[in-house]
């Protein structure tokens, strides 16, 4: 209790204090941010098709215009002019007051002009979908391991051998009248 009054007493003075770190950026930020920077990092190695992923990624998060000029640039970059039109248009309709908004559309202009690659409606740009990460080991549940599914088996095993062996009675004789006795 007397902590809680301590902490409510100097909430303010806290808040107010130049010299406090900045609040951490939210996850999903952080998370956008790390998928922006390895985005750019991507398209300068010449990974084209792994930098639009992650720009695909990052506007997932967050809908920010400016991962769709990215995205664009990046088909511009494949060849791939329908899908670069596409993200363009879309660039533009969402920022109509972009700063580069001239640039855009002479990029748009010189792609509409160029003619068509033969087969271009064919052409189809595999979406490179990131590596999923797989948990430890000490964090999967026991279902999930592979030896609990494996002692599971040799029980059922053992269980069904089990039964079959009990099963099987080896010393059926027939009722008569002489008495159960076994002649053979």
């Amino acid at each position: 209790m007397v902590l809680l009054t301590v902490a409510v007493a100097r909430g303010p003075a806290l808040a107010a204090d130049p010299t406090a770190a900045p609040p951490a950026a939210p996850p999903v930020d952080a998370e956008v941010q790390r998928h922006a920077i390895l985005g750019q990092r991507l398209l300068e190695r010449g990974q084209t098709q792994e930098a639009i992923a992650e720009f695909r990624n990052a506007y997932e998060l967050r809908a920010d215009a400016r991962f769709l000029y990215e995205i664009g640039d990046g088909y511009r970059r494949l060849g791939l002019r329908d899908q670069a039109l596409f993200y363009f248009d879309h660039y533009l309709s969402a920022a109509p007051d972009a700063p580069d908004r001239e640039d855009v559309e002479e990029q748009i202009a010189a792609l509409r002009a160029a003619p068509a690659p033969r087969g271009a409606h064919d052409v189809v740009a595999p979406v490179v979908a990131p590596v999923p990460v797989v948990a430890p080991e000490a964090e999967r549940p026991a279902w999930r391991r592979w030896w609990s599914w494996a002692a599971l088996g040799v029980v059922i095993a053992g269980g069904v051998a089990t039964a079959i062996v009990l099963g099987r009675d080896q010393t059926k004789v027939p009722a008569t009248a002489l008495g159960d006795q076994k002649f053979y």
